[in-house]
């Protein structure tokens, strides 16, 4: 996906040069609110300043701010705060004063007062853009409240990016009203995130939580959805809806929208369904970088939420897609304002110039006229999925002569309603002609549909097109790239070793010499062999998975990346390998291992990087090459320990080369592969096989 972003950001908003972090609002209980801090200088104490209504600036209370061990910041908790009522505070340091703030709280627990809160998203790598959303949500009268629906910053498990992208340019925002966030895909599960800031969550619910604002129930759900969690969620989300006065206002937020790009389509309709269940009237989401207001979904003659994507925080945006359960759709950044009174709430979403992009108001209790059945929107979802698991079973291709080639695509639709779609098939920049190229099909509930189409080929290159089905009625795009014409699945042997593993980077053992190397890789698409050479050999041992990896570097200077922590995106910018090892062939289950030319490491369970394990890497280079060490523990892949002869494993490798662009210190990089995957390498279904093999 394509973003845009504008050729320069606007300058960042100042701060006091004696903090490093200048203060935030964050949730301690209906009555009071925490304070978070950092001073510039090592040892420096900060205090607080809190003037209440009623009170002069020389008789305003005096809180000394003590250290908090989890984030590092100084704190302090600001008690006996009134309902409704505006209060102000500055950061003090010896003879430094800061600048004074202020701040309203909302009405009391449950009561209809009138009040205002904001919601946006994705902020990420902008800084100077999502300055100029924040200031303008700064100038916004008496908010109580700032919602963020998660993608906080582009890297999260690094701190100088939170700062930068973040708490900098947010600084004027987050200074007069409470933050509540959601955990993003870029918060990368990481420590950081909970760290700063203090949710309302109860032991053991991790990053979901609810609390009451005024006459408003906010429920926040974690966008993660392994088994566990999507069951843990979906029980405590029932339980706390059910348990909320059916006379408040019911808003959901979490990061991934339901029905454009959904992690999960089981998560996603089981949230939609405990939120149609129980009465929800607003749901807010992100990870899409545009503004989108859909129509009421739900069943029919039934109270029915109305779903907001506010992706235009700061990010780089692209266009939302034309379908027909949304409303409105803008390409902007963006944020909403919610203003609460009564029996009605009112949304207005804005440009941060001020101009109204949309705005719409829900009634209490109302049943609204338009309702779109959800089933109309999943059921697509779960068809096109499907398409997309078994398209490199269904295509069929037949070589009429040296040119021709016919080809056929038979689908079930599996779900219980018709889905209409159009089929494509994109020759542009391959060596194809191809004879209906669009094609408009019905796909009937359990029926098959055949589709045909006949390529031609102008020369001797075997890029394949891609084929695209794109709905009405759900998320278009759905990429489902078959194999090339002649591809197979890699196929290579795991030697099966008596001698004791090490991990030195040298596999100077006689074993390595024995093993035999998998075959050579192939450029992303099968678009010919990479620059670069590389040599994988696998082995196993007592101790558990080795391979050794010996990539040729004809451009040394390539990569080097900045040391970063473990699990970071980053990895991806320097130079790297990556293994990914199905323990059991077949079974979608797998783990995924990155090094990186620079030493820095990255891991996960299938894309969860929140698993960690206990595996070494080491890295050797030189002058023409550098050359990887890898070894698994078998309890990593949960396995007892070295699988016997001829068992079957799933493997692939690829790596990252950056290669010179033609221009100075700039480069293009290149993603080869053992065993092509055609777009997401996380794709076991085209992942080779490593048979086991004796020494």
């Amino acid at each position: 996906m394509l973003a845009s972003v504008a050729a320069e950001d606007p300058p960042l908003p100042a701060r006091e040069a004696w903090l490093e972090r200048t203060p935030y609002l964050q949730w301690d209980s209906q009555t009071s609110r925490v304070v978070l801090a950092k001073a510039a200088g090592a040892g420096q104490k900060l205090s607080l300043r809190l003037q209440r209504p009623g009170i002069d600036e020389q008789h305003a209370e005096v809180i000394p701010m003590a250290p908090d061990q989890e984030s590092g910041l100084q704190l302090a908790v600001l008690n006996n705060l009134k309902p409704a009522e505006r209060y102000r505070y500055r950061l003090e340091s010896g003879e430094r004063k800061g600048n004074w703030s202020s701040y309203i709280m909302p009405p009391a627990e449950r009561e209809p007062a009138p009040f205002r809160f904001a919601v946006y998203s994705d902020t990420q790598a902008h800084p100077g853009r999502h300055a100029k959303v924040a200031r303008a949500m700064a100038g916004e009268k008496d908010l109580a409240f700032v919602l963020h629906c998660g993608d906080l910053t582009d890297c999260g498990q690094e701190e100088e990016r939170w700062e930068r992208e973040y708490f900098t340019p947010a600084a004027e925002l987050l200074r007069g009203t409470m933050l509540l966030p959601c955990l993003g895909n870029h918060e990368e599960h990481g420590k950081l995130y909970f760290d700063s800031f203090k949710l309302p969550v109860a032991p053991g619910k991790k990053a979901w939580y609810s609390l009451n604002l005024g006459d408003v129930h906010l429920a926040v759900l974690d966008y993660r959805c392994d088994r566990e969690t999507e069951e843990a969620q979906a029980k405590w989300l029932s339980q706390d809806l059910v348990g909320t006065p059916p006379d408040m206002w019911k808003v959901v937020m979490w990061h991934d929208p339901p029905f454009t790009r959904p992690v999960s389509v089981k998560w996603s309709q089981m949230q939609c369904k405990l939120c149609e269940e129980n009465g929800v009237d607003l749901v807010f989401n992100g990870h899409d970088h545009h503004y989108v207001r859909t129509h009421p979904i739900g069943v029919p003659g039934r109270k029915a939420p109305i779903y907001i994507i506010t992706g235009g925080g700061g990010g780089g945006t692209w266009p939302p897609p034309q379908l027909d359960f949304i409303a409105k759709g803008y390409e902007t950044l963006e944020y909403c304002v919610v203003d609460v009174t009564g029996n009605e709430l009112t949304v207005t979403a804005k440009k941060p110039n001020g101009e109204v992009i949309d705005r719409f108001t829900v009634c209490k209790g109302a049943i609204q006229p338009n309702i779109i059945n959800r089933q109309d929107v999943i059921i697509p979802q779960k068809f096109f999925a499907e398409v997309e698991r078994t398209i490199h079973n269904a295509l069929v291709i037949h070589q009429v002569d040296g040119q021709k080639y016919e080809c056929s695509l038979t689908l079930t639709n599996h779900t219980q309603q018709p889905v209409e779609a159009e089929f494509l098939v994109d020759t542009k920049k391959t060596a194809w002609a191809v004879d209906e190229a669009a094609q408009r099909a019905t796909f009937e509930p359990g029926k098959e549909t055949r589709l045909k189409w006949t390529l031609t080929a102008k020369d001797a290159q075997r890029l394949f097109p891609t084929p695209t089905l794109k709905g009405s009625n759900a998320v278009g795009d759905t990429h489902a790239t078959p194999l090339p014409l002649g591809a197979a699945k890699a196929e290579g042997t795991l030697l099966l070793v008596n001698t004791p593993l090490k991990c030195d980077g040298i596999a100077d053992e006689p074993f390595w010499k024995a093993a035999q190397p998998l075959g050579r890789l192939l450029c992303e698409n099968g678009a010919g062999p990479p620059r670069n050479e590389t040599q994988v050999r696998p082995v196993a041992g007592e101790e558990g998975l080795g391979v050794f990896i010996k990539c040729v570097q004809a451009d040394p200077a390539a990569g080097l990346a900045a040391a970063t922590q473990r699990d970071s995106d980053q990895v991806w910018m320097d130079d790297c390998i990556e293994l990914f090892v199905e323990p059991k062939r077949g079974s979608g289950d797998y783990y995924h291992f990155v090094v990186s030319l620079s030493g820095n490491v990255y891991d996960a369970h299938r894309k969860d990087s929140a698993w960690n394990g206990a595996w070494q890497a080491r890295v050797i280079k030189t002058a023409a090459q550098w050359n990887v060490e890898v070894l698994i523990p078998w309890s990593d892949l949960e396995m007892k320990g070295p699988p016997p002869p001829k068992a079957e494993l799933g493997f692939n490798f690829s790596r990252t080369e950056n290669i010179p662009a033609g221009v100075p210190g700039k480069y293009r990089a290149s993603y080869p592969q053992w065993s092509l995957t055609y777009g997401d390498s996380h794709n076991p279904r085209c992942f080779g096989k490593l048979t086991v093999v004796k020494e």
